[in-house]
């Protein structure tokens, strides 16, 4: 059996559009902010970033959830420098505790390479 077509409207081919504008975005910051960390040379226990769009540029936090799954420990942070596309890394010493943006957004990342698997490239 054949599924119908859809189609969809104009508002939703906008928002479709927006939301992959916005992945871009995030895609191309944190490329930037990965070299940048290593650029620095800074080192820490990271196994996750977790972007976000600050008032002045993106931030990337780099690290990982801890043992009992409540916060996530930020080893790294780089920061777009004012005006430019450019990252500054910078290590957290010891890693930052965050239960807020980073938790949730950590915790939603995890559940979805469980629930979709690794993303293994083209």
């Amino acid at each position: 059996m054949v599924a119908a077509a859809q189609t969809a409207t104009k508002e939703e081919l906008t928002a479709i559009s927006e939301r992959g504008r916005e992945l871009a975005l995030y895609d191309a910051a944190t490329e930037r902010a990965v070299n940048a960390l290593l650029k620095a040379a800074v080192t820490g226990s990271v196994s996750r970033s977790i972007a976000r769009q600050g008032t002045d540029g993106w931030i990337v936090d780099f690290g990982r959830l801890n043992e009992t799954r409540d916060a996530f420990l930020v080893a790294v942070v780089a920061a777009q420098k004012p005006n430019t596309r450019d990252f500054a890394a910078t290590a957290v010493d010891p890693p930052r505790a965050e239960a807020g943006f980073d938790l949730h957004a950590a915790l939603a990342i995890e559940t979805c390479l469980r629930d979709f698997g690794e993303f293994e490239g083209f």
